[in-house]
C-alpha cells in the first residue's frame, strides 16, 4: 500500500508549484534522505511510526534532521501527524517532510525498513560525509563530460613568465636572480 498523491498533497497543504513540494522532491531525487522507515516497537496493525534522517541541504556536514511521524493504516494510507527538526519543522510541512513523504508516494509502506535505536545512534556526521567524486554526486549524474587534456609545462610556464613578468620565475628565467626594481614593477602596474 502506497501514500496516495491526493492524501500527500492534501497533508501538505500545497500544489504541484508549491515551493515545499518542489524542494521536496529535489531533496529526495538528490538523496538527501538518507534514513526512512518504520520504528518497529511503536507499530501496530493500525499505524506506523516513522522515523527518518534528510542532509541540511545548506549545511550537509552538519548533523542531519531528524523526521518523525506517523501514518494510519486503513483502506488507504493517511497522515496523521510529521514533525522535522529544522526552524519549519514544527508545522510538519517543511521541505524535508515532503521529501519523506514523498518517498512514500513511490514505495509500499508495507515495506518499509525497520529502523531500531541502533541505527539512530551509528548514523553519525562521520558516516555521512564521504569523500564522493563530483562526478559521482546524484545532481550531477550525466551533466558531466570527461576530457583528456594534455598539458605542456613549457607552455603554461612560457605564459606565466610572458603575463607576469615581475614574478620571481619570470626574472629568474630571463637571469635576474636579484628580483624587479621598484621601478620596474612600478611600470609593470602602469599598464
Amino acid at each position: 500500500m502506497k501514500l496516495s498523491i491526493i492524501e500527500y498533497m492534501n497533508y501538505i497543504g500545497g500544489s504541484k508549484n508549491s515551493k515545499c513540494v518542489e524542494e521536496g522532491e529535489s531533496i529526495l531525487n538528490e538523496q538527501h534522505l538518507i534514513l526512512a522507515g518504520k520504528v518497529r516497537e511503536t507499530s501496530c496493525a493500525d499505524y506506523i511510526t516513522l522515523y527518518g534522517l534528510c542532509l541540511q541541504t545548506n549545511a550537509p556536514n552538519l548533523n542531519p534532521y531528524e523526521i518523525t511521524g506517523k501514518l494510519l493504516l486503513g483502506t488507504s494510507v493517511t497522515v496523521s501527524s510529521m514533525l522535522c527538526t529544522c526552524k519549519d519543522g514544527n508545522s510538519g510541512k517543511c521541505k524535508h517532510v515532503s521529501a519523506f513523504l514523498l518517498k512514500y508516494i513511490r514505495e509500499d509502506v508495507e515495506t518499509l525498513e525497520v529502523i531500531s535505536e541502533t541505527d539512530k545512534k551509528w548514523v553519525t556526521q562521520r558516516d555521512l560525509m564521504k569523500d564522493v567524486p563530483v562526478a559521482e554526486m546524484p545532481c550531477f549524474s550525466g551533466k558531466i563530460k570527461k576530457t583528456k587534456i594534455t598539458i605542456d609545462a613549457d607552455s603554461v610556464l612560457d605564459f606565466f613568465c610572458r603575463n607576469l613578468p615581475t614574478s620571481t620565475i619570470a626574472m629568474h628565467r630571463k637571469g635576474n636572480t636579484k628580483g624587479p626594481s621598484t621601478n620596474t614593477v612600478v611600470e609593470e602596474m602602469k599598464k
